[in-house]
């Protein structure tokens, strides 16, 4: 999802690819709420104590839906792994976003999960 002043690209994905599938244009106008399914990225993998210790990452949802404002829909929503270790998990309610975005999913839902390896 990009924004721009007002107006907002909704873009389908692929699934397992990430290849653009479908691009739609809306107009709304500042103030706006719209329910926008924000895209995760997912950044420390490289010092994730857990994943240094050969466990493997179980991501669970790659977006998360949110109730935003037109003007203030990020491009993407970053989820760090950097802390970490086998068996912990980040739930959305974890997740560092504007003030005036509102979950519209569970707060305890799970985004990731450190998997396997050694303790």
């Amino acid at each position: 999802m990009i924004g721009c002043f007002g107006n907002v690209f909704p873009i389908h994905l692929h699934s397992g690819t990430d290849a653009p599938l479908n691009v739609t244009f809306i107009r709304a106008p500042p103030g706006t709420l719209l329910k926008v399914d924000i895209p995760l990225v997912f950044i420390g993998d490289d010092v994730s104590p857990g994943l240094k210790k050969g466990a493997s990452l179980n991501t669970i949802k790659r977006t998360v839906k949110f109730l935003c404002p037109a003007e203030i829909i990020p491009p993407h929503i970053e989820v760090d792994l950097s802390l970490l270790d086998v068996g912990q998990k980040l739930v959305a309610g974890d997740l560092k976003v504007h003030p005036a975005l509102k979950l519209i999913r569970p707060k305890d839902e799970q985004i990731v999960k450190i998997s396997g390896g050694r303790n």
